[in-house]
């Protein structure tokens, strides 16, 4: 193996010596197909450059507090963020549509050089951090969880000692797509509804059935797609770069006073609201029955505000639920 090629494994190893939980000396040689040999003497390597390795029952991880009090260096200052840097870095990631190889390697690399618990303290409540922590190793590793305790946004009810299949966050650590083996559903949870997660180091079994939906210019969440068209006068648009940003992406100026949104959302709970408070501003196109459904809509109790529901219920599913 060529220097560069050793100098780039030993980098590497750094970068994952430094996740949480640390790594077996076999899991590295499997990873790189070597022998133990050559990992432990790479690991000897890393120790020698002044880095604190630690070790517990056959685990390795860099003790990055130690080391950086020992040498004032951390492998996180390697790649820097501010706390702004990293909220920003991290939404702009998770914001590429789907599950793509691009989107996931840039994600590793962001937990493994930055130090996932750094992004989590940037983007969490000190409370959850811990559960964020160990919900991003069982992303990392592809690991079940056990949710101790769950509880519904909109109902005094909830669900306990529920196993799931931890597939990836939503944009700002405020949701998590997950799959339910038992009930067969994707889910899309709350941060804030989830009390207490217990690590199971069990391998996903499901993931052939793993679906992460869409997040629309409103934050809104789900699977299906709904075409949305309006014609907004100067006021409108100035309300809606203000409060959805990522909208100005679909916004075509028609003249200097009139612009057309154009987009796609999953469902109607936010734009609703956003029209009831400006109804005289904005003309709707598509769908011609919104301002019916406006109307119509019961803002206590509606399928769409909740999106603590499972939001791959089929039709007949989600008005059993509306029902209930």
């Amino acid at each position: 193996m060529s220097e560069q090629n050793t100098l780039y494994r030993t980098l590497e190893m750094m970068a994952i010596l430094s996740r949480p939980g640390g790594v077996t000396t076999r899991e590295l040689a499997e990873h790189y197909e070597m022998s133990i040999r050559t990992i432990q003497r790479t690991i000897w390597t890393i120790r020698e450059a002044g880095y604190i390795v630690d070790e517990h029952k056959g685990r390795y991880s860099i003790n990055r507090a130690e080391t950086k009090k020992r040498n004032m260096f951390d492998i996180g200052d390697l790649l820097h963020f501010s706390k702004e840097e990293a909220e920003l870095l991290n939404r702009a990631i998770q914001g590429i549509p789907g599950r793509n190889a691009i989107k996931e390697n840039l994600t590793r690399k962001l937990y493994s050089l930055y130090g996932s618990e750094n992004v989590v303290n940037n983007l969490v409540r000190q409370e959850d951090s811990v559960q964020v922590r160990i919900l991003i190793e069982a992303i990392q590793n592809r690991l079940q969880v056990k949710v101790t305790e769950y509880t519904m946004s909109t109902a005094n009810r909830g669900m306990q000692k529920v196993v799931i299949e931890p597939i990836e966050f939503a944009s700002d650590y405020s949701r998590l797509w997950a799959y339910f083996p038992e009930q067969r559903k994707n889910f899309l949870l709350r941060l804030s509804g989830i009390n207490g997660v217990e690590a199971m180091h069990v391998p996903w079994q499901c993931a052939q059935y793993h679906k992460v939906g869409y997040i629309d210019v409103f934050r809104g969440y789900g699977f299906d797609r709904n075409q949305l068209r309006w014609i907004m006068n100067r006021r409108a648009f100035g309300f809606m770069l203000e409060e959805f940003p990522l909208a100005w992406k679909y916004i075509t100026r028609l003249d200097p006073k009139t612009f057309r949104l154009d987009t796609e959302v999953c469902n109607f709970f936010q734009p609703a609201r956003f029209y009831l408070g400006l109804p005289g501003d904005i003309k709707v196109e598509e769908p011609v029955d919104f301002p019916e459904y406006v109307k119509n809509k019961d803002w206590d109790r509606d399928f769409d505000e909740d999106m603590a529901y499972a939001v791959s219920f089929s039709p007949v599913e989600k008005q059993l639920l509306r029902n209930r």
